[in-house]
């Protein structure tokens, strides 16, 4: 029960040991093309391909529909084994899924994911819930309606849902560190850099911390489009602050004495779902996950707005140590005229 990562591993494993396996549970896309890695991973394909023999089947179907019953027909050789119903809402009735082939089954296992608990408050604490089963809560991890109530671990996937890494320990512990700095400690920068006397070379240092980020940043890889980084030019000490690991556009109010901030992030490009269009590059505007340089402006309620993109040119082969791409990045930086 369920189509997704976990299923088809299971599946994988059951394959040569197993008369028949079944798979049912929403479609998914293939994560090559969703750039999602809660979606199918490739590895799963040949499984998929096995599908077209009688071996495998794969039934796409909401499970809130499908009822597990265990029969206890005495008579049958099939007693205390399972097979599924599921409620046809049209006609008002239920009918037996799979009913083409063996439609009992000796084991069921459920890979449904997690599911929260809210056994453990009272009826006087309410958790507003989304459909797929995510407490709500604000960029600040706390819930909606229940202050001082903090929801954290793979219940932050709510910030990512479907999109990134949230759901998983490689993706939500760099929440859990955003988590405690935006609630339990006041964010200085993680460092700056000086700028005097017309001396530029503090784009040099700035370009260079920034490839390595983008070289060996396990934060704004595992969480891109999310976990992102900000810096800005602060023209009362005429320093270039960088802070490191924020949550996109959540929190930037704490730059409310700064007009302008920009920020690096880690992007993916348009999705195509044409095998053969995988090798294709645009340079300005890549399908794979690339890094881009954003600018965001203060409004007059002194909340922060999107203005522009610094697209970075690169190709399929780009070496984002070598000194090409430093100049490329040393470029954009000049060009978003962060010392103003």
């Amino acid at each position: 029960m369920g189509a997704g990562n976990s299923s088809f591993e299971l599946a994988n494993l059951l394959y040569k040991c197993s008369s028949n396996i079944t798979i049912i549970g929403k479609k998914r896309n293939i994560s090559t093309f969703s750039n999602y890695s809660g979606d199918i991973s490739p590895k799963y394909l040949k499984l998929l391909d096995s599908i077209s023999n009688n071996k495998t089947v794969l039934i796409y179907d909401e499970l809130d529909d499908i009822t597990v019953i265990q029969s206890n027909d005495v008579t049958s050789e099939n007693l205390n084994k399972y097979y599924l119903v599921k409620k046809d809402h049209m006609k008002q009735n239920n009918i037996i899924l799979n009913k083409n082939s063996n439609i009992y089954f000796d084991n069921i296992i459920f890979c449904t994911g997690k599911i929260f608990d809210n056994s453990i408050f009272d009826n006087t604490i309410e958790v507003p819930m989304t459909p797929e089963g995510y407490p709500i809560f604000n960029y600040n991890f706390q819930s909606v309606t229940n202050p001082n109530l903090y929801f954290v671990g793979s219940l932050m996937h709510l910030i990512d849902n479907h999109k990134s890494n949230g759901f998983s320990v490689c993706g939500y512990k760099y929440l859990i560190d955003v988590f405690y700095k935006n609630n339990f400690s006041y964010r200085n920068p993680d460092l700056y850099f000086k700028f005097e006397n017309s001396d530029l070379t503090c784009y040099e240092k700035l370009t260079s911390h920034i490839i390595n980020r983008i070289n060996y940043s396990n934060s704004i890889n595992s969480m891109p489009e999310f976990m992102v980084d900000v810096f800005y030019y602060d023209k009362t000490c005429s320093k270039i602050f960088y802070h490191e690991d924020f949550l996109l556009e959540a929190n930037f109010d704490v730059f409310t004495s700064n007009e302008i901030i920009h920020v690096l992030k880690m992007k993916y490009g348009l999705k195509d779902t044409n095998w053969n269009n995988l090798g294709n590059y645009n340079q300005f505007v890549p399908s794979k996950l690339h890094p881009v340089i954003e600018t965001y402006k203060k409004r007059k309620d002194s909340h922060f707005e999107y203005f522009n993109t610094i697209s970075i040119k690169e190709n399929l082969f780009t070496d984002y140590s070598s000194k090409e791409y430093f100049e490329l990045i040393y470029s954009a930086l000049k060009s978003c005229s962060l010392l103003i």
